[in-house]
This record gives C-alpha cells, structure tokens and sequence, in this order.
C-alpha cells in the first residue's frame, strides 16, 4: 500500500513540475522559504531538529500541566496560570512553531510537507487495519 502511496505522490510531483515555476510554489511555501533564507543557520539540520525538539518540549509541558492543574486553581494560581486555557494556548504557539519548524526542515530536505503528511495519513490507515486484524484496539 506504501508503494502504491509512493506512486500517486510521484504522479503529483510530476504534474506540478509541468506547472509554471510560478504556480508550482504556494505564496505560504515562497514566504517560507524567504523567512528561512534569512536565517543564518537556515539548512543546518541539527539545529532546525533542535528547535523542533524544543517546540515538542513546550507542547508537552502545556498538555501536562493542563491535565495536572485542571480540577486545583490555587496551584494554577501559584504557577502563574489564570485557567488551564492560558496553559492550552501557549501549547497551541508551541504547535505551530512545531509545524512551521517541521515546513521548513522539509524545504531543507527537498521534501513537499503535504506529500508528507498525505503518506502519513495513508500509513495511520495501514496500521489501523492491522491493529483491527490483530485485535490490538480492543481494550482489555
């Protein structure tokens, strides 16, 4: 099924490519890759895989501290939270920092972010239907 994935996405590039230069880059991929272009460590992956770690890090931490202080407001107060809200939404920054690093590695790299995530889509159904087969969605 990958395969086949792989060969509809291939199919997809070569059409685009037969596109004009123009049209074959959104004006979200050319503003990117501006934005990326004025970074001096723009294609050094280490550091880009770092700050996605670091973006991960800050998701995780507003997911954790959401659930920890949902039901205790003396303890969000004293952490300087208003709501758990507040918490959300900065894991919601986090989130789109994440995605925006996640774009621009894939510009690095010469891959296409949507191919990307259509192959994930496609590899989340595979294994579903194996956990379906194996019976591994039941809950014991």
């Amino acid at each position: 099924m990958i395969d086949e994935t792989m060969k509809e996405i291939n199919e997809l590039r070569k059409k685009r490519r037969e596109l004009p230069k123009e049209i074959q880059a959104s004006s979200f991929e050319r503003r990117l890759q501006k934005l990326k272009n004025n970074e001096p460590t723009s294609d050094n992956l280490f550091f880009r895989t770092n700050i996605i770690m670091y973006e991960f890090g800050d998701l995780c931490r507003s997911i954790v501290y959401s659930e920890r202080f949902k039901n205790n407001n003396k303890t969000l107060f004293r952490n300087g939270f208003k709501d758990t809200n507040v918490i959300l939404s900065e894991g919601k920054l986090a989130m789109a920092d994440m995605i925006t690093q996640l774009r621009m590695l894939c510009l690095s790299l010469g891959w296409n972010f949507d191919d990307l995530s259509e192959l994930g889509i496609k590899h989340l159904e595979e294994r579903q239907q194996d956990f379906n087969r194996d019976r591994w969605n039941e809950v014991k």
